[in-house]
């Protein structure tokens, strides 16, 4: 039996490799595809129903679509949030290579190619802040993370909720491990649902698995956590799976406070 497979990370990596730069007044879409072309991420900006301009993306794999068109964003201490009315100002591509030794699996030495994409925003309303997603898609995945450079007048990260959100195929069937919430440990079974059989109410640990019904499997995980606040996933509307940060034990209504220059895993 042939198995299709795909992992979503949020993200780890060392890298080096060759540069391409784009840069103009307004990107509309950018894309990055993994060596063996099976593999494309899509970014881009799109309007809303109350007229702001939002960050989207979307996964395909052999041409299926795995991951339909999710925002992208993260809210702010206070209110206020990057990821909608903004435009795309500059994106550098580049091909990069990650070799490390595991202690345990099916090899010791590990060499990973893949092809990046690090993409700059600029917030259309002042303060005009610049944000970064930085892309990668590998042959076995893709993966992003948020990065947050020091600039004027932003000198510290004080996130509230993430928006990232995942639109799987309703029919897809999910193997979800349901906590009671941020400090539950990690020892239950998955239980087997479809994704629009998933209660509302269930915090999701990760990672979730997904089997769509052509057979194509889809992995949701996280990797190198330090100093940036857990990932876990709530159910929104249409199967579509958000983002929960695990917030501060001292202070509940953030989820991560850091002087800039910070990223997420």
């Amino acid at each position: 039996m042939c198995v299709s497979a795909i992992i979503l990370f949020l993200m780890s990596w060392v890298a080096a490799g060759w540069t391409g730069n784009l840069v103009a007044d307004s990107i509309e879409r950018v894309q990055v595809t993994s060596p063996d072309q099976r593999i494309v991420m899509e970014v881009w900006i799109a309007q809303s129903d109350d007229l702001t301009w939002g960050a989207q993306f979307r996964v395909s794999f052999a041409g299926r679509e795995v991951v339909g068109p999710s925002p992208l964003g993260v809210e702010w201490v206070g209110g206020g949030q990057i990821g909608s009315n903004c435009q795309i100002v500059s994106a550098e591509n580049r091909t990069v290579c990650d070799e490390f030794v595991q202690v345990s699996g099916k090899r010791r030495q590990v060499l990973v190619e893949a092809h990046e994409a690090v993409i700059s925003f600029r917030e259309l309303a002042s303060p005009h802040r610049i944000w970064e997603l930085a892309l990668r898609a590998s042959d076995d995945g893709v993966a992003w993370r948020y990065q947050f450079p020091v600039q004027p007048g932003w000198e510290m990260l004080e996130i509230a909720h993430e928006r990232t959100a995942f639109r799987v195929r309703p029919d897809a069937q999910a193997f979800a491990l349901p906590l009671k919430g941020f400090t539950t440990s990690y020892e239950a079974r998955y239980q087997p649902r479809l994704a629009k059989d998933l209660p509302g109410d269930w915090l999701l640990a990760l990672p979730l698995l997904l089997e769509n019904p052509d057979g194509t499997w889809l992995a949701l995980t996280e990797a190198n956590v330090h100093e940036y606040a857990g990932t876990y996933l709530g159910i929104g509307e249409g199967a579509a799976l958000t983002t929960r940060l695990a917030p501060r034990k001292d202070d509940p209504g953030v989820a991560l406070r850091h002087p800039l220059p910070h990223r997420s895993p």
